[in-house]
């Protein structure tokens, strides 16, 4: 067991320095959870098969992975800032409210991953895309994250053909989903999951020097000290070490037939979800009690969330989108 156990650890171990050199990140000593557990949790790769997991970083990481700078940054910050007024402070289909620092931040990163993709359009077809940041015009681009685009040769940006919606969570994200009525309006729906940590925006204005303005005027009101000034500034991440990266995860192709197929694990009492796709409507959670014969006292639960906030959405794990060359070239053609 002893000899099993070991055999285990160096594989782990193997896959972990394997992924931290493909996305940058050091190691350390919750690497495995925090990295590794996750693809495997999305359903990306069958878990503790390292031949896999190295096809994976090889075939579908690498491809589909981006690594983001400060100007790319300050372009998603930028422009969620000129738009961040526009959008409601609610959660869709909830009624929990987000400041405006929180949301500008939370859109920050979504438009970094909308740049993401943009690059792999450029990188990989040679279609320059512009993404629809305009402030004023939203309902404008309900369907649509990549409103104009033009080839290399094309003088102006025209109207693209379909509607790609592109939808980012954090690396930790195993879940696309696609709240109300939008799972309508597009044609195509792109799941990206971005390396940002919880003070991206924290470190960047840091980097912009805001920072220095507001503690210059705490020590001038004796509100701090200077070591007081050293100990903040040190508590908030260099942007330099966020290791900002985007893995374009892959592509869901809208159907018709939304009807919610899934599969799962049952506990003791309670049921998980490890994979599904399709529409998650009211009662769903008493149509599978009955399916999987479980007691009234059980939860359904769904892969690293639990419950989600609200039903009326279509939902999908990262492991059933598509995700290679061939793929993405039919979105190119149609766009």
């Amino acid at each position: 067991m002893a000899g099993k156990k070991k055999k285990r650890d160096e594989a782990r171990s193997r896959i972990s320095q394997a992924l931290s050199n493909a996305i940058k990140v050091p190691l350390y000593d919750k690497f495995y959870d925090h990295f590794v557990q996750k693809v495997y949790d999305g359903g990306e790769v069958e878990e503790d098969n390292e031949e896999k997991f190295i096809q994976w970083i090889e075939n579908r990481l690498k491809p589909n992975l981006f690594f983001l700078d400060k100007e790319d940054y300050l372009e998603s910050c930028i422009d969620s800032l000129r738009t961040v007024y526009a959008v409601a402070s609610t959660d869709y289909g909830s009624s929990r409210q987000r400041d405006k620092a929180q949301l500008w931040s939370d859109m920050t990163r979504g438009y970094l991953g909308e740049i993401a993709v943009r690059k792999k359009f450029i990188n990989d077809f040679n279609i320059h895309a512009n993404l629809a940041h305009q402030p004023g015009r939203l309902a404008d681009f309900t369907g649509s994250d990549i409103p104009f685009v033009k080839r290399d040769g094309d003088n102006d940006f025209r109207d693209a053909k379909i509607n790609i919606s592109i939808k980012t969570t954090k690396w930790n994200g195993i879940w696309m989903d696609v709240p109300g009525n939008q799972y309508n309006h597009s044609d195509y729906f792109v799941l990206t999951k971005i390396n940002t940590g919880t003070d991206h925006l924290m470190s960047f204005l840091k980097e912009m020097g805001l920072f220095e303005t507001i503690m210059k005027k705490g020590i001038e009101k004796n509100f701090l000290n200077e070591l007081d000034e050293k100990r903040v500034r040190k508590q908030i991440s260099d942007f330099s070490q966020l290791g900002l990266f985007c893995y374009v995860c892959g592509i869901h192709k809208k159907k018709k037939d939304t009807e919610l197929v899934y599969k799962g694990k049952k506990g003791r009492i309670h049921y998980t979800v490890t994979s599904a796709e399709g529409y998650l409507r009211p009662g769903y959670e008493g149509e599978i009690k009955k399916k999987e014969d479980l007691s009234d006292k059980a939860k359904v639960n769904f892969q690293n969330i639990g419950e989600f906030m609200s039903v009326n959405k279509f939902i999908i794990n990262a492991g059933r989108l598509w995700f290679t060359k061939k793929d993405w070239q039919e979105i190119a053609n149609l766009i």
